[in-house]
């Protein structure tokens, strides 16, 4: 887990992996070839996020802030749309960062996130 947990808070930061998992939509490494935002999106929100937050006794709802880094500012209209729906109407806090690129190439989106819970 890459979650620091000191008490009621918890820093996130997870990246894409290319291990050959099956998730909806595909393997990691398929979703990350495919450079689908919403793809990459989902992955993220759905399976490393609520994964590392269920670790810590946490959930997806729990995230107060994050923030999103986008391999083409054009995409941030797209990522509040996904966020909405991934998170629904009470969405965290976020702010979007574009950058000039990532670790891997395939890669359009990496996210950071703060949780706490009660």
């Amino acid at each position: 887990m890459r979650g620091l947990v000191p008490g009621m808070t918890m820093w996130i930061g997870r990246r894409l992996r290319k291990k050959q998992e099956f998730h909806e939509g595909g393997t990691h490494a398929e979703i990350v070839r495919s450079r689908h935002l919403a793809g990459q999106a989902r992955v993220f929100a759905r399976r490393r996020y609520e994964k590392t937050l269920a670790e810590a006794g946490a959930k997806l709802s729990d995230l107060v802030t994050m923030t999103v880094f986008l391999i083409d500012a054009r995409h941030t209209t797209r990522m509040t749309e996904l966020r909405g729906e991934l998170f629904g109407k009470d969405f965290p806090a976020s702010a979007a960062i574009t950058v000039q690129g990532f670790a891997q190439p395939e890669m359009m989106i990496e996210v950071q996130g703060i949780a706490v819970t009660a």
